[in-house]
């Protein structure tokens, strides 16, 4: 995440900003999983569109007040959600994340059937 203060100060925001959108991110990305493991795929949507579409007061305030760091951030506004993807570390970190998550809910999704009943079959 080199440089990545420098791409963010001209978006009105901070290294805390960036730090808020990794955490948040990928607390989202355990709550999708929790619901798949679930098998309550409905609320998976509900979970990303948490997520991506915050309802906070931070969202009706102006761009400036927003970059202010006289209050400490409680959540990120929908405008910092997407000025934030626009950095590329932050891409490159979505991602990586994605990538990852991805193939835990293959796992999860498709369990490993095929080697425990090859291996029985190569045992007898």
């Amino acid at each position: 995440m080199q440089g990545l203060e420098n791409f963010l100060q001209p978006l009105g925001l901070s290294l805390q900003h960036a730090m808020r959108f990794i955490e948040g991110y990928t607390a989202n990305c355990g709550e999708v999983l929790e619901c798949v493991k679930q098998l309550q795929f409905e609320a998976v949507e509900e979970c990303w569109v948490t997520f991506w579409q915050p309802e906070n007061d931070q969202e009706e305030m102006e761009d400036d007040e927003c970059a202010t760091n006289e209050k400490p951030l409680k959540g990120l506004s929908q405008i910092q959600l997407f000025r934030l993807c626009t950095v590329p570390q932050m891409q490159t970190f979505v991602q990586n994340m994605d990538f990852a998550f991805y193939q835990v809910i293959a796992e999860v999704l498709i369990p490993d059937v095929l080697s425990s009943n090859m291996s029985s079959k190569l045992f007898v």
